[in-house]
């Protein structure tokens, strides 16, 4: 089941001038938020809850990132930052300034 837009807190209905970058954070967070669900068996939840919020735990931190690093290996992406960028929106942020060095 995919996410609910309406709980995403990503602006709705963007054009063609929010440029490629708007895109890459969007797929970086749409791929987050597909671990979420995988490993929560939920999509009850938006890119501004925090995972600890929304039924995940300290446990079940691990499994997102051993999901995201499988997907996507050459994301730079460590377990603690999980714990220090709790929401989709946050950690696709820190994801994409790695990425693009900004």
């Amino acid at each position: 089941m995919p996410v609910d837009p309406s709980k995403t807190g990503a602006p709705q209905g963007h054009d063609e001038s929010s440029g490629p970058e708007f895109t890459e954070i969007e797929e970086i967070e749409d791929a987050i938020a597909a671990a979420w669900e995988a490993v929560l068996a939920s999509n009850d939840f938006g890119y501004e809850d925090r995972f600890l919020d929304v039924g995940g735990s300290s446990i079940l931190v691990p499994a997102v990132h051993d999901r995201l690093c499988a997907e996507h290996p050459d994301w730079p992406i460590k377990v603690i930052d999980l714990f220090r960028q709790p929401t989709i929106a946050a950690l696709a942020e820190v994801v994409h300034q790695r990425m693009t060095g900004r």
